[in-house]
């Protein structure tokens, strides 16, 4: 018999999993739901989304994957933040990137890419 450190229950060592031939301290249902929680975690960590938004007053548009943040550095440099709009949501940056550049091309301001001039 085992006490499993995350439930406190008493169980079987067949009940345990191991680790290098030796049992674990957590018992497998334990095991599997720190597992699932954990992977759960990351799989929210890594759903990141890449905005283009538009700053009306300054007639820019940029890309960002956190928004508050990149108000906060345009009102920094002096820019006007009010009223900015979400002009799409992507999941891989190149998306973003292509929307922007036709943004730019159309003469939005925001553009510091030498192969854009």
């Amino acid at each position: 018999m085992r006490t499993c450190r995350v439930c406190g229950k008493q169980k079987q060592l067949n009940e345990f999993g191991t680790r290098l031939g030796k049992p674990t301290n957590r018992c497998k249902p334990c095991k599997y739901k720190a597992n699932n929680a954990w992977r759960k975690k990351k799989r929210n960590e890594t759903k990141k989304y890449y905005w283009v938004y538009y700053l009306p007053e300054e007639h820019y548009i940029g890309i960002t994957s956190n928004i508050k943040d990149r108000m906060k550095a345009h009102k920094t440099k002096g820019k006007l933040t009010d009223g900015y709009e979400l002009c799409g949501k992507y999941r891989h940056p190149a998306q973003a990137i292509i929307v922007e550049a036709m943004f730019h091309l159309r003469g939005y301001n925001g553009c510091n890419y030498k192969y854009y001039e």
